[in-house]
């Protein structure tokens, strides 16, 4: 565990700018996802759905950022909204809770921060060559 926490301290060290305040740093989460019928995916409807992952909520003044951490095929893998030019929006915010948006080339997806709770989720859908919408939970620190 403490070889974990030093990695990903030292990723967060090198990949966020100096300035950027983290707002918050959840995962892993868990839900379902609503596979839509296609020639990838033969059967059309709901499954377990878990994200191993970590995704970091940064602020730099007026900049938000969606940071995607996460472990494929034994690699480590990271996707930054603002690195692929994906919009990122607050579109709520109240108290502790906060509402953020990010559209990627070919998803959309809704985040819902409760600071106080230190939870979120994820509302998604992705149109490709899977057409998948997912409903997500879990911890922030």
């Amino acid at each position: 565990m403490k070889h974990i926490s030093l990695t990903v301290g030292f990723w967060l060290a090198c990949a966020l700018p100096t300035h950027a305040e983290i707002i918050a740093s959840c995962g892993p989460s868990a839900g379902y996802s609503y596979f839509y019928e296609a020639d990838l995916h033969d059967a059309e409807g709901w499954e377990e759905a878990r994200i191993t992952g970590t995704t970091i909520f940064t602020r730099s003044g007026d900049d938000l950022d969606v940071i995607i951490q996460s472990t494929v095929n034994d690699e480590n893998w990271t996707r930054s909204a603002s690195d692929y030019g994906a919009p990122v929006a607050v579109v709520n915010e109240a108290g502790d809770a906060l509402h953020i948006i990010v559209v990627w080339d070919s998803a959309t997806e809704l985040y819902a921060l409760d600071l106080k709770r230190k939870m979120f989720s994820v509302v998604s859908h992705k149109a490709g060559v899977i057409d998948v919408t997912h409903a997500l939970v879990g911890p922030c620190e």
